[in-house]
């Protein structure tokens, strides 16, 4: 492979695709909590009103806050 070649691999796609994987990472984690917190709770009530409002949210702290809101609203239900 020639020089001229290597470099433009290198500097057209691998460091493009390296940066980019920096950014698509995040999106890929923030699918994946998501998507395990629906498999476990999207039979609950009020599942998809939460999941309606907190689209935008990162699935890092998601589950937590879904729970919360789901025990306020059970003790809310059951005064």
């Amino acid at each position: 492979m020639n020089k001229k070649l290597r470099d433009f691999i290198i500097v057209f796609v691998i460091i493009p695709l390296s940066l980019s994987s920096l950014i698509w990472v995040h999106f890929l984690t923030n699918y994946m909590d998501w998507k395990h917190i629906k498999e476990e709770y999207h039979i609950q009530e009020g599942y998809w009103e939460f999941f309606g409002r907190n689209w935008y949210k990162k699935g890092f702290q998601i589950e937590v806050d879904y729970l919360r809101e789901y025990k306020e609203k059970q003790e809310k239900a059951a005064e």
